[in-house]
């Protein structure tokens, strides 16, 4: 059984204005009719881009399109790459995992000339979740990394956290529970010393989904509806959604189909509304196995070919690989296994282009990396204090330059020590094709 990834991702945008609803939209066309500046206007066009991107997205992509275009003409360049990360967004939002990627590349550079690191990490993360969605951990895990160092540099603690539950996705995607409910867990104390109620919901529902994963059934229904709680109180309706799937997964476990079966279509009420098509798939997919457990092998069915349509439309590997599972299951149980072994075959197709041992490798590698660096800075930090406590103001200019040295040395070997990478990564990728060509 599959249940909800770890909490709907933390998708990071660029906004000015934090109101709601629709006075606030009203309020941005009445400050657009009396901007005096373009770059006023080019971030008003930018989050009405927002404020549609659920209930309108073709007008959404209009605003935004409006926003990059002015941005474009008076060369301003935090316009460009607000407008760039929302029409990211909105693709993202529709399943477009293709044209969302496209534009969160093309906004990264901008925020990294600007200087605003906090943009810049947020682009990195979106770019991360693009990936994710795709089944490409290796890269997804290597921008959160990136993502979160910047985090780590401008004491971003709310985004930290967001980024462990991130990471804590991909290993469970993985099928690695403990380190998915060790990130998930950071993410919580993070949260916890934050006040942060919404934080906390998204780090109690991502720890009851590692336990469920290692089959903790009745302290991941606990998790469950703690979080469901917080959310309810918060009248989030998507988040509320993702709880009460949830929920709902642990009752088909516990045999009370009838209470699954309310929980579920309450959930799947609740994203049709939002029109997130994939987690609309995953609901279908969740719909289905309940019925498979009742052995209502037709009703099941039905489900799991609406979850694979959808999920083929939008390129939701991931929920694919599930819907594959199931009707292949489902096929067998029945006793076609001709179907069984069409759909089963699918399905190994699919998790080979997934995962494979080399993506295991260069995640860990990629993390390992990632310590290495931090402890490394963490010890130029030390020194430069231990210094300026022994040191007058010559002697710190004389151990402030020596130390700029170090760094300047730690960087070249760092980037020798990249290239080699770089370069067997390009030896495997040719290996790779060479396989596929035999």
């Amino acid at each position: 059984m599959k249940f909800t990834r770890p909490f709907f991702p933390v998708i990071f945008l660029f906004i000015v204005f934090t109101a709601k609803g629709t006075q606030f939209t009203d309020s941005l066309f009445d400050e657009l009719k009396n901007a005096k500046h373009d770059t006023t206007r080019a971030m008003l066009y930018s989050n009405l881009a927002f404020e549609f991107r659920i209930e309108n997205a073709a007008r959404a992509k209009l605003y935004g399109s409006k926003a990059l275009r002015l941005s474009q003409k008076i060369s301003y360049l935090h316009g460009q790459g607000s407008a760039l990360n929302h029409l990211g967004v909105i693709y993202f939002l529709q399943g477009d995992y293709f044209n969302a990627l496209d534009y969160y590349m093309q906004a990264a550079p901008f925020f990294e000339q600007t200087g605003e690191k906090k943009a810049h990490a947020s682009v990195l993360n979106n770019i991360g979740l693009v990936y994710s969605k795709v089944g490409n951990y290796a890269s997804s895990t290597s921008n959160y990394l990136k993502s979160l160092k910047i985090k780590e540099e401008i004491n971003d603690e709310k985004g930290i956290a967001n980024t462990y539950l991130n990471i804590g996705n991909n290993y469970y995607a993985m099928n690695n529970m403990n380190e998915a409910f060790k990130y998930s867990q950071m993410a919580y104390n993070k949260n916890k010393k934050l006040g942060n109620r919404e934080g906390l919901a998204q780090s109690l529902n991502n720890m009851g989904i590692a336990l469920h994963g290692m089959g903790k059934i009745n302290e991941a229904l606990t998790h469950y509806l703690d979080a469901l709680k917080i959310r309810e109180e918060l009248g989030d309706e998507q988040e509320i959604a993702s709880g009460l799937n949830n929920a709902g997964l642990i009752y088909t476990d516990l045999k009370q189909f009838d209470k699954a079966h309310d929980f579920l279509n309450k959930a799947l009420a609740l994203r049709q509304k939002a029109g997130i098509k994939e987690e609309i798939a995953e609901s279908y997919n969740n719909i289905g196995f309940n019925y498979l457990k009742q052995k209502d092998y037709a009703k099941a069915i039905t489900f799991f070919k609406m979850a694979e349509g959808l999920a083929t439309q939008i390129s939701a590997r991931y929920i694919l690989q599930n819907s594959y599972d199931y009707l292949s299951k489902t096929h067998e149980a029945q006793g076609d296994y001709t179907k069984g072994l069409f759909y089963h075959k699918r399905l190994l197709g699919l998790k080979d282009s997934l995962l494979n041992t080399e993506t295991k490798g260069e995640i860990s590698r990629l993390q390992a990396d990632y310590e290495l660096e931090i402890k490394n800075m963490q010890l130029l930090r030390n020194e430069v204090e231990l210094q300026k406590q022994k040191a007058g103001s010559r002697q710190e200019a004389i151990w402030r330059n020596g130390l700029i040295a170090v760094m300047v040395i730690l960087l070249l070997v760092v980037g020798f020590i990249f290239y080699g990478y770089n370069q067997k990564k390009k030896a495997n990728r040719e290996i790779s094709a060479q396989k596929e060509i035999i």
